[in-house]
Order: structure tokens, then C-alpha cells, then sequence
């Protein structure tokens, strides 16, 4: 083979100022095709002159036209359907369909189809596909792709369902709406063998008494929404890694009933004390939430198992005893206790945690408690700040690289030493006004988030870190003008209020995104008054 240099072609085509900007042009449209681009006319789909470029499109008007083979995800609306006689024009159906289409979506009038038919027209190379809220008829595995993997299901199906031969199926989800609730009337399975996701909606009651029988053992994942109420043995799930009841689940767990492969548990309006040994050994994450009154809870020591890095206990009525020295195991890294109502001692938090998020009770949070509580937290890396009570100067941990401050009744103001040097990210989300001294912030900074419409107040001179690469402002009232060269030449990603308009005489050679609300803006466009055009992608292609 002759190795040819094309170096010298390569310059001569990009030092022509038509070409390169003729490839730039091009470009620009070929980045922001994932977006998706809803077509409600005929007329302006024809007139659209870079079909080649588009990738997902809803189709929402009547008839026939040609998809390029760069579509990939297909969303065929309420018009298409009520306007066309597809069932005497299937193979018009066929035929439309592109065959690099991955991804299928059928809207509310699909339901007017006497059957779903899915091998008629829909193409091999669709792994993906969603059936609208309005479809309710009997769903088999003949009616089903043979490349299918994916299927979710709309609210209003609830008739039977046996996709016991979809070889392929991995993932199958009803919406959390869906009226589904009668998928094990009888003694056999319907589902396929290979499956592994499985989502019920929150209108599935159905008792699963023959779990082996009815939930194929090829199952990782396992949702029950809020109307779930009945006890159940899912030991023979031994390949089962997530576990998730949405709301309400009230039956209390047995040794043994919970599958020893499983790492994740979520359950909601749980209310029930947890014996020694029902958690899995394996278990890495526990989240625990209600917003309902309950009784107490109490874990006792030994019940949570020794695997445990993850544990969340989120119930906004506070129903939890104190926990004891040696109730968090040794193995925890994150901590979420936003509503626990009792004063906290360092001796139950392990000192491997490097996520904490402290109870919003100010009680909690006196200045000598938490001077006591993070020397032994030597290697925390994120808090999270949900009280209203002023942070002391030089008391969050020299380790912490995340800070979050959610509490909207934090008012104060800011001091030096406040933040440590090695803190990377900040997050305000309080009604806040206080700007930012200089030397406030930590040259370390590489992220800085301000959520308060109450923020106003101009930035000083230096004060923003040389360093920053992150500055989101989008749902503060800033309005002033950054002075020149003010912002850091480091700035990657900027975003402002939607209301900004102000130039920015700045050099920013890294910027790489542009926001004003929630419009993205040509990083090129320097001038960015709230009058410029909205640059979207439907705009590039009229």
C-alpha cells in the first residue's frame, strides 16, 4: 500500500475561506441533530433542505413521505394516524419506515389499530418501542419485532399480554399511570425468559404468589409503583440487583424474602423495623422515604449488613429513634439523615464517609457540634448544608472538594475562611443576596451554581476565581455587566439570566456552551441582548 500525504490537500481546502466556512456551516447542523424536530405540516417538511441530517423526528401530519436512512428515532403523532388508512396501506407502512430506525414511538391514536401486528411494518432494525396511552388490545409475541428489546406500555392497556417467546426482550415498563393488573391470572408465564427490567404502574395490586413461576430469573431490575401492597418472596430471583417499591409498601420483610444478589432498595412508606439478617449481604444501598406519619423506626446494631456504603433515610415527620454508636457500619461513604430530628454525635458516623447531608433541625447543627463532627470525618469529599444556621469560618473539613447549600432560608453573609482550599464545586440554592468579597472564594474553584431570584448583587473585582470553568447564573435577577476581561479565561460553560442583555467584552478562548434562560447561544455571538434570535435547531433547518 502507498502511503499517501494529504497534509498539503488538507490546508489548501481549510485555507479557502468558502470551504472552511462551507464545513463549519455543516457541522453546526450535524451537532445538534440528536434534538428532536416535530414536523405538523407536510409543506414544511418538504421545504426542509438537510433531511440527510435529521436523526429524531416527530411525524405528526398525513401521508407517506420519504425518511432519510440517518433517522433514528421516529415518533409517528395523532395526525398521521387519524388521517391515514393504514390498515389497507401497510405495506405503504412498510415501506416508509427507514431501516435505520432503532427507536419507535406510536401515539394516543394508534389505539384505533384492531392489533398491534408489529412484524407487519415495523422494521428489524427498531429495538426500541413505546405504544401510546390510548392502545388496549391483546399484545402476543407474534405481534412483536423479533429484534425487539425494549417495549413500554401506556396507561390505558390492561388487557393480557404473553410475550413468552420475545427471545430478545430485556426491557419491558408500563407507564406510571397504567391501569395494568392482570398479567398473572393464571399458572404460567408470560414473560420472556431473557428479560431483565422489569416496571410496573402504580395501578398494579396483583398478588405475585408464585414469584419462581411468574418473574423469569433473568431479572436486574424490579419497580412496583404505590398501589403494590402484598407480601412477597423474591428469593428465587437470584440474578435481582435493584429493588424499588414507589409508595405505601407496608408488608414487612422475612428473613430469606429478598434475594441475596440484590445491592439496591428503595421503599417508600416503609414503617416497619428491620430484623437482624432480612437486608441482604451483599446489600451497598438503602433509601428509605415517607411523607406520611408513621411509627418510629429503630435499627438496631447488626441490622444494617456490613456491605453498605450508600443509606438514606428521607421521612419529613421525622419517625426514627436515635441511632447507636455501631448502628452505620464501617463501609459507609454516604449519609443523607436531612430529616433526622436528633442531635448528632461523631461516634455514629464513620469516619469513611465522603457524602454527608445534615439534618435541616438547628439543633443539630450548633458550631461546637460540627467542629466535633468533621475532625473525624477525615475524609469527607461532599456535604450538603440544609439548615439556616451560619457557617463558622475554618469548620468545614480541609478535605471537602462539593459544597451544597439548599436550605432558601440561609441569609447570611459570607466570611474569609468560610470555604476551604481544596473546595472544587458550590452550590447556593438559598434566598441569599449577599455578593462575594474578594478572596470569599477559593482559587481551587472550578464550579460555581447561584439559585436564588434574590441574587443580585454585582460580582467585585477578582472575585470570581481565575480557575472557574463552570458560572451558572440562570435563575438569579444578575443584571449587571461583567467588566472586561472579568470573567476567567478558563470558562467553559456560561449561563446567565434569560433577561441579560449586556455584552461581554471578555476573552473567552475555552468557552464551549452559552445560555440566557434556557437558550443556547452561538458562543461566536458576543453581543447578546435578550432581542437576538432564539438560535434553534428548527430555526437552522427553515
Amino acid at each position: 500500500m502507498i502511503d499517501i500525504d494529504n497534509s498539503n490537500l488538507f490546508f489548501k481546502i481549510f485555507r479557502n475561506k468558502f470551504l472552511r466556512n462551507q464545513i463549519f456551516k455543516h457541522l453546526r447542523k450535524f451537532n445538534i441533530c440528536p434534538r428532536l424536530v416535530k414536523y405538523n405540516s407536510i409543506k414544511r417538511f418538504k421545504e426542509c433542505k438537510f433531511k440527510g441530517y435529521l436523526s429524531n423526528v416527530y411525524y405528526n401530519f398525513k401521508g407517506f413521505e420519504y425518511l432519510p436512512n440517518s433517522v433514528k428515532f421516529l415518533k409517528l403523532g395523532d395526525n398521521f394516524w387519524t388521517s391515514n388508512l393504514f390498515i389497507l396501506e401497510l405495506n405503504k407502512l412498510k415501506n416508509f419506515l427507514p431501516q435505520s430506525l432503532t427507536h419507535l414511538e406510536l401515539s394516543n391514536s394508534f389505539s384505533r389499530y384492531s392489533k398491534l401486528n408489529g412484524r407487519s411494518f415495523i422494521p428489524e432494525s427498531v429495538t426500541k418501542l413505546n405504544i401510546g396511552d390510548g392502545f388496549n388490545r391483546i399484545i402476543r409475541s407474534d405481534d412483536i419485532p423479533l429484534t425487539l428489546k425494549s417495549l413500554k406500555i401506556g396507561k390505558t392497556f390492561k388487557n393480557s399480554l404473553n410475550l413468552i417467546d420475545c427471545k430478545n426482550l430485556e426491557n419491558l415498563e408500563f407507564v406510571e399511570e397504567s391501569h395494568f393488573n392482570n398479567i398473572f391470572n393464571n399458572d404460567s408465564n408470560n414473560l420472556p425468559q431473557n428479560l431483565k427490567y422489569l416496571k410496573f404502574g402504580n395501578l398494579y395490586t396483583m398478588e405475585i404468589k408464585n414469584v419462581e413461576l411468574n418473574l423469569p430469573k433473568t431479572l436486574t431490575y424490579l419497580s412496583f409503583g404505590s398501589g403494590f401492597n402484598s407480601p412477597i418472596n423474591l428469593q428465587s430471583l437470584i440474578n435481582l440487583k435493584s429493588l424499588t417499591f414507589e409508595s405505601n409498601y407496608k408488608c414487612k420483610f422475612s428473613v430469606g424474602s429478598l434475594p441475596s444478589s440484590l445491592t439496591y432498595l428503595s421503599i417508600n412508606g416503609y414503617e416497619k423495623d428491620f430484623e437482624i439478617g432480612v437486608l441482604p449481604s451483599n446489600l451497598q444501598t438503602l433509601i428509605i422515604k415517607s411523607y406520611t406519619i408513621t411509627t418510629k423506626q429503630k435499627f438496631e446494631i447488626g441490622v444494617l449488613p456490613s456491605s453498605i456504603t450508600n443509606f438514606t433515610f428521607n421521612n419529613h415527620y421525622n419517625t426514627l429513634h436515635p441511632f447507636q454508636s455501631g448502628v452505620l457500619p464501617s463501609s459507609l461513604t454516604s449519609l443523607d439523615l436531612s430529616y433526622y430530628e436528633h442531635p448528632i454525635d461523631n461516634l455514629i458516623l464513620p469516619s469513611s464517609l465522603t457524602y454527608l447531608e445534615l439534618p435541616n433541625k438547628e439543633e443539630s447543627n450548633k458550631s461546637c457540634i460540627l467542629l466535633k463532627l468533621f475532625s473525624n470525618l477525615i475524609n469527607l469529599k461532599s456535604l450538603v448544608w440544609n439548615c439556616k444556621d451560619k457557617i463558622p469560618p475554618n469548620i468545614l473539613p480541609k478535605s471537602l472538594s462539593q459544597f451544597k447549600i439548599i436550605n432558601i432560608k440561609y441569609y447570611h453573609k459570607f466570611e474569609l475562611d468560610t470555604f476551604p482550599s481544596s473546595l472544587l464545586s458550590l452550590l447556593i440554592n438559598s434566598h441569599n443576596c449577599h455578593g462575594f468579597e474578594d478572596g470569599i472564594l477559593p482559587q481551587s474553584l472550578k464550579k460555581l451554581e447561584l439559585v436564588s431570584h434574590l441574587f443580585k448583587t454585582q460580582f467585585q473585582l477578582n472575585s470570581i476565581p481565575k480557575n472557574l470553568e463552570i458560572l451558572s447564573l440562570s435563575y438569579t435577577s444578575y443584571h449587571y455587566g461583567f467588566k472586561k476581561n472579568e470573567l476567567p479565561t478558563t470558562l467553559k460553560h456560561l449561563s446567565l439570566p434569560e433577561y441579560y442583555s449586556h455584552f461581554i467584552d471578555c476573552d473567552l478562548p475555552n468557552l464551549e456552551s452559552l445560555y440566557i434562560g434556557k437558550r443556547s447561544v452561538d458562543t461566536k455571538l458576543r453581543n447578546i441582548a435578550s432581542e437576538i434570535e432564539d438560535i434553534s435547531f428548527i430555526n437552522l433547518f427553515e
